[in-house]
């Protein structure tokens, strides 16, 4: 299973590159526009995919349907409130809000909820990645200038990212693992649906041509989307065999650790002493949870 999940977050880190560069190199001006076509994009093509993977069959059950339409909603709100939020203040905050909403709101679910505790090393690890979050976005942290929706925004994220996680595993602990596939073309398709409603209503006609992303835009596009697919079955397998509170504290930072060292090795970001630093914490905590 150790294995499972560092593979899964090499996909996640994967999946984030290629969105990083469908972002740089789609035809698309508008920068608000570009995530939310990315959504419909991702959206269906997960959910279709999945539809196939599964031999064509589709049952969910009522638990399974209208779980899945919440998640689905929590999956468009993290990617409208990411947008709103970094729109408006500190993007570095707006990731730590969004990182510490996928660490803290499972945790909280699977102690409170489901009863799975962690061994004393296992909270000092998700202690440690929590601070490392803090540490690896510190030269680039600024409040300055922040107003009440900055902060809306950011707590929207912080329960959308964490809520996801927590929907997904409460409909695979509620059906002993099973309609994992209903679960995930659920929630994706309607993810797509609300972001096409949203494209629909605020460019109308121009809804067609925000879809004119460009051959490389489309490429990075459809790379991204493979991988999340995978991703996304991988990571929904994996709530059945792993305590959601160490899947997600490794998860989010072992995939934030690798996307810094992305950007230093292909971006040519210069790495400082102090986000050098937050990633060795970082994987220090993700050892201390893998114990």
């Amino acid at each position: 299973m150790l294995f499972a999940l560092l593979f899964l977050t090499l996909l996640f880190s994967f999946q984030s590159l290629f969105c990083k560069l469908y972002a740089s190199h789609t035809t698309q001006t508008d920068h608000v526009v570009v995530p939310v076509v990315f959504s419909v994009f991702y959206g269906v093509f997960t959910a279709f995919a999945t539809f196939c993977f599964a031999g064509f069959r589709f049952a969910p059950s009522a638990q399974t349907l209208w779980m899945g339409i919440l998640n689905g909603t929590m999956l468009f709100l993290y990617n409208f409130s990411l947008i709103r939020a970094s729109d408006r203040g500190s993007y570095a905050f707006t990731l730590i809000s969004a990182l510490f909403g996928g660490v803290i709101l499972p945790l909280f679910a699977s102690a409170a909820l489901w009863h799975e505790p962690l061994t004393l090393l296992q909270w000092i690890g998700t202690v440690i990645t929590l601070v490392s979050f803090w540490v690896i976005n510190a030269d680039f942290l600024s409040l300055k200038g922040a107003g009440r929706s900055f902060f809306f925004w950011c707590l929207c994220l912080f329960l959308a990212n964490g809520l996801y996680s927590v929907l997904m595993a409460a409909q695979q602990r509620a059906l002993a693992g099973t309609q994992r596939s209903e679960m995930i073309i659920v929630t994706f398709a309607v993810s797509a649906l609300i972001a096409l409603v949203y494209l629909a209503v605020t460019k109308r006609r121009e809804t067609g041509r925000s879809f004119r992303t460009g051959w490389k835009g489309g490429l990075f596009a459809i790379l991204s989307c493979i991988i999340a697919t995978a991703a996304a079955n991988l990571y929904v397998y994996l709530l059945s065999h792993i305590n959601l509170s160490v899947l997600s504290a490794v998860n989010n930072g072992g995939t934030l650790v690798l996307s810094v060292f992305y950007a230093f090795l292909l971006f040519h970001e210069k790495p400082s002493t102090i986000r050098i630093a937050g990633m060795v914490l970082s994987l220090a905590g993700i050892v201390l949870l893998s114990i």
